[in-house]
């Protein structure tokens, strides 16, 4: 007769199921078992004299073989039902909530912001940049002509006569002296004018 399921042996001349071994946490044995198997990734087995080993629940994962209780999905990242390994939030999204269960429970960034894959937090397009839309994995540079000397912005400034504006650029830099203009969308300082014989600029 065959060792019951949860038990195993390699020994012959058994007399009764009692004198099977039953199967460590972590491990199982179907019925007949010579010995006992590891629970694979993504699966564990809490107690003694298992038979099949249990997936893991949505929300939480297991990343060896041979486990015995699930552990919670980190920070940024999600873990569908038996889950061998947490899969990351991706870009464009971010969570600082333990056991996600899906993708869709990561928040999208906010207009202003970015988050890169697996993110536990949105960040702020830094000075020079910007997002004008949600669910961004990286800022917009500023065009040349326009600037940006704030955080977090959803747009770019025209840049202020008498100044020109690089792309990317965190501020105006002014035109140099001996040069000037009043328009708002100067991409270099050769685009200021040079002054007139008779006439003179100061910077800017």
């Amino acid at each position: 007769l065959p060792c019951e399921e949860g038990t195993y042996s390699m020994a012959t001349k058994l007399t009764s199921a009692a004198e099977c071994t039953a199967t460590d946490p972590g491990f199982y044995a179907t019925t007949g078992s010579t010995k006992q198997l590891e629970c694979r990734a993504g699966t564990v087995a809490a107690g003694t004299r298992t038979a099949t080993c249990v997936d893991c629940d949505a929300g939480t994962f297991m990343n060896a073989s041979g486990g015995e209780v699930c552990h919670d999905c980190p920070p940024g990242y999600y873990c569908e039902a038996g889950a061998a390994a947490p899969l990351p939030c991706e870009e464009g999204t971010y969570s600082m909530a333990t056991k996600l269960t899906s993708a869709a429970q990561c928040t999208e960034t906010d207009p202003g912001f970015y988050a890169t894959t697996g993110s536990t937090v949105q960040t702020q397009c830094s000075p020079g940049t910007y997002s004008d839309v949600p669910k961004q994995a990286t800022c917009t540079p500023c065009g040349a002509g326009s600037y940006q000397d704030a955080p977090g912005a959803t747009a770019c400034e025209p840049c202020t006569p008498g100044h020109y504006c690089a792309e990317g650029a965190a501020a105006a830099l002014p035109c140099a002296e001996g040069t000037y203009s009043g328009a708002t969308d100067l991409a270099s300082a050769a685009q200021c004018t040079e002054t007139d014989p008779g006439f003179y600029a100061t910077t800017g």
